[in-house]
């Protein structure tokens, strides 16, 4: 079902008058609500790819045994502190830790980003 057949059916089951002549919605009130459907759904389709993104992130963490650390960025003044991250990878055998990425920003999506990045050098 395509998006303006889904849309006249919600209309349909929410009891709209939807007019029609040659394909086009011929009320005003029809044509706002198709607007504002269309709009809906954009942000939604957006909000899930954004939400699949952050699983593919999950994913790699937990696949190649990643930490995501936030740490202090003392600013100028020193009353105030930013915050970077930074991602550490697991290695059997080895006591410490591994650095993969550094963000010095506040932005964990990007350092996630970045040690994936990295790993796949």
């Amino acid at each position: 079902m395509d998006t303006r057949a889904e849309f006249e059916a919600w209309a349909e089951r929410e009891q709209f008058v939807i007019t029609k002549r040659d394909g086009d919605y011929t009320s005003e009130t029809t044509f706002f609500m198709w607007e504002a459907w269309q709009a809906s759904r954009s942000q939604a389709e957006a909000r899930v790819a954004a939400m699949e993104k952050d699983a593919e992130r999950l994913d790699e963490i937990a696949s190649e045994y990643l930490t995501l650390e936030p740490f202090s960025m003392p600013t100028p003044g020193g009353d105030d502190a930013d915050v970077g991250w930074r991602v550490t990878q697991e290695h059997e055998g080895k006591l410490n830790r591994i650095e993969v990425a550094v963000i010095y920003r506040d932005d964990p999506r990007e350092a996630i980003d970045a040690a994936i990045a990295a790993l796949a050098e």
